[in-house]
């Protein structure tokens, strides 16, 4: 049983409409194969929760044992996913999609119920459900969802299907286990960057300090020294050490001597910006900020205060792991926009969309870092140099 991906938000003029999940098929957002329930998500999980959130959300309205729930990613195909995106930013992931998910898990448990009800000859309103079975008025009519999976596909699913009442919930707000905690304390989760292929090489890279500088010098023979250094690329704004394992590449990265210089087009460095603004002269208490000073009142001394320019930073280290195969290529990565990355990619490297295939990871954290497709540029770069 697999309800295809209806459900998603559309523009109008009036905000946000809903779109209920209209049909079962091959793009599935919820499927049920025995007893085993599989929740596919158009947001990523970068520890906040949402994907146990939501799942919760799906053992209430089916009305499934918590551990019968299992989430995945939605894979990043609009045929799934529809209009909605695809990223996970700004504390959106429950309020876009906690009530799309009740209504696509009620839908469901609806048309097995329907099922049931048909098969026992009997009215729909006469048989209720628990943890994954259906159960007819009389005390032996019990079927597991397993066994009426294939008559529910070919039911049409409700568009507006009774939700659990608040006064009934047993998963929604209660306190479970996260579906994920067990690899997590484990070591067994799977990030992006514990992605490990055969054969494949690991890069190490350094890219320019600020934004629009470019290598002037660069020393690598110290890098190539290193055992298990394979090659040093020179990119843009960047270079980068290739060797057969992730050490030697971090030890070869470290040898390198770079110089970096600016373009003609944007250069300026951090000091630079810093100097400018002291260049205006100081600033003298309350009258240089459009107040009316008072006359024998000595103005207030004014103090500087100034930060590095730091980009936000996540636990695991922004990576990217690409098979890249003529004009096309597997990008498995870390991101909050999977989406975004492909339509980046495809941009970066004029090529089709359809031909860059994203396979979204767990994100050790975010931070809204992840949302750019920087990194993946670099890796794809790197990827499609090495052959």
């Amino acid at each position: 049983l697999a309800i295809a991906g209806g459900v998603y938000y559309q523009r109008t003029r009036k905000g946000r409409a809903r779109t209920d999940p209209d049909a079962f098929g091959a793009h599935a957002w919820l499927a049920l194969e025995g007893r085993t329930v599989t929740l596919s998500l158009p947001v990523v999980e970068i520890g906040q929760g949402a994907a146990s959130s939501l799942a919760q959300a799906v053992a209430e309205e089916l009305d499934v044992d918590w551990e019968a729930v299992r989430v995945q990613a939605l894979p990043v195909d609009p045929a799934y996913y529809g209009r909605a995106g695809y990223i996970t930013a700004g504390s959106y992931s429950i309020r876009n999609h906690f009530m799309p998910v009740r209504r696509m898990a009620a839908a469901a448990r609806a048309v097995l119920v329907q099922a049931a009800a048909d098969r026992w000859g009997v009215p729909g309103d006469d048989c209720r459900t628990t943890a994954g079975s259906a159960l007819g008025p009389q005390p032996d009519q019990r079927l597991d969802y397993g066994a009426l999976t294939a008559a529910a596909a070919a039911l049409p699913a409700p568009t507006d299907p009774v939700l659990s009442p608040r006064e009934r919930w047993r998963h929604i707000g209660k306190p479970h286990r996260r579906h994920d905690l067990q690899g997590i304390v484990t070591g067994q989760a799977r990030y992006g960057i514990d992605v490990h292929l055969p054969g494949m090489l690991h890069a190490a890279m350094c890219t320019a300090p600020a934004d629009g500088m470019r290598v002037a010098q660069l020393d690598e023979a110290a890098a190539r020294a290193v055992r298990g250094v394979q090659d040093v690329l020179r990119l843009d704004d960047s270079v980068a050490v290739l060797a057969s394992g992730w050490h030697a590449a971090e030890k070869g990265l470290r040898a390198l001597r770079v110089q970096w210089a600016p373009t003609a087009a944007n250069g300026e460095r951090h000091a630079s910006v810093l100097d400018g603004l002291r260049a205006e002269g100081p600033r003298q208490g309350p009258a240089a900020a459009g107040e009316e000073s008072t006359a024998g009142t000595e103005a207030a001394p004014w103090f500087d205060y100034s930060v590095p320019m730091l980009a936000q930073m996540a636990m695991e280290p922004v990576n990217a792991t690409v098979q890249a195969r003529g004009n096309e290529g597997e990008i498995r990565v870390s991101t909050q926009d999977p989406h975004g990355v492909r339509m980046r990619v495809a941009r970066h490297f004029d090529l089709a969309p359809a031909s860059v295939h994203v396979h979204p990871e767990a994100c050790g954290g975010g931070f809204g870092r992840r949302r750019q497709a920087d990194y993946v540029i670099a890796a794809v770069a790197v990827a499609r140099r090495t052959g």
